[in-house]
C-alpha cells in the first residue's frame, strides 16, 4: 500500500502556495512596497495579513494550513 505522505506534502505546498500569491496580490493592491517585500520576503506575508487595514485571515489561515500539511508531509514519509 502506498504512502499518502507525498499527496499530502504536495495539496500542503499547493496551498500554501496559492494563499502566498493571493496575498502578495492583496498586498500590492494596497502599497508597492508591500507587495515586493511580500514577494521577496516570504515571512513578510505574515505580517502584513496580520495588520489591522488588510484582515487578511482567510488567506492567512489557509497559508498555515498549508505550511502545516506540507511539514505533516515531510515528517510522515
Amino acid at each position: 500500500m502506498r504512502s499518502l505522505a507525498p499527496y499530502i506534502f504536495f495539496a500542503g505546498w499547493l496551498t500554501a502556495a496559492i494563499a502566498q500569491i493571493y496575498m502578495v496580490i492583496q498586498a500590492f493592491r494596497h502599497s508597492f512596497m508591500k507587495g515586493l517585500l511580500c514577494l521577496i520576503i516570504p515571512g513578510y506575508v505574515l505580517i502584513h495579513a496580520t495588520k489591522r487595514e488588510t484582515k487578511e485571515s482567510k488567506a492567512l489561515i489557509c497559508w498555515v494550513v498549508g505550511l502545516l500539511a506540507l511539514v505533516f508531509g515531510l515528517v510522515a514519509s
